[in-house]
């Protein structure tokens, strides 16, 4: 997917650049782009995207989603009870003289 949108904004007023932007970031699929004309720049509009540099031109990436897989391998270990707990519990600490 991708938005081209050169040299349409600079005709508008900064509250209509924000709109038009902001509808285009809820519109565009992650990790796509929107393209502008060369006068144009999302600076001091939006911060939604990421401005990706190629050698003759520069595009805006609406970022990718992350995930993260987790197996459970990767689970932090259960924390053991303290020893406040465990005699709380009714349960003698080590070297406790009760």
């Amino acid at each position: 997917d991708v938005i081209l949108c050169r040299n349409v904004l600079i005709y508008f007023d900064m509250e209509a650049r924000k709109k038009v932007i902001k509808s285009f970031h809820e519109r565009l699929t992650d990790g796509r782009y929107l393209l502008l004309g060369h006068a144009e720049s999302l600076m001091n509009i939006s911060t939604a995207f990421t401005l990706k540099h190629f050698k003759h031109d520069m595009v805006y990436q609406k970022p990718p989603k992350l995930t993260v897989a987790m197996s459970s391998e990767s689970l932090v270990n259960p924390v053991r009870k303290s020893k406040c707990e465990i005699f709380s519990n009714g349960l003698k600490m080590a070297g406790s003289l009760r």
